[in-house]
């Protein structure tokens, strides 16, 4: 069973960021996977962020999610800002892509 959970930031009732992933089971145990966390530049670096974050994973740890995982660039400010939150890098996991081709034109 997959369970949404979101959390959004308000400023007069107006939305300037957001989380929101699901919970799954895998194998032995249940996991979260943080599918987008987005903050309007304007208000990046004021705790927001990790505000959010705290926010999102309280439902999860009650409900005994034992890990979160997520994509994200290899030198970017939001890898920085993860590792600050203490998420680290999986040695083991690769992401693999494949481009489409178009179809050829008629």
């Amino acid at each position: 069973m997959r369970c949404f959970r979101g959390v959004i930031a308000l400023e007069e009732s107006e939305p300037f960021g957001f989380a929101y992933g699901l919970v799954f089971q895998w194998k032995t145990e249940r996991r979260f996977y943080l599918k987008e966390m987005c903050m309007l530049g304007r208000k990046q670096r004021g705790g927001v962020g990790a505000r959010l974050q705290a926010d999102l994973m309280k439902k999860p740890k009650a409900e005994n999610v034992r890990q979160i995982s997520f994509g994200t660039g290899r030198d970017t400010p939001a890898k920085r800002f993860y590792t600050k939150l203490g998420f680290e890098i999986d040695p083991k996991v690769i992401i693999m892509n494949r481009r489409l081709r178009r179809p050829a034109a008629k």
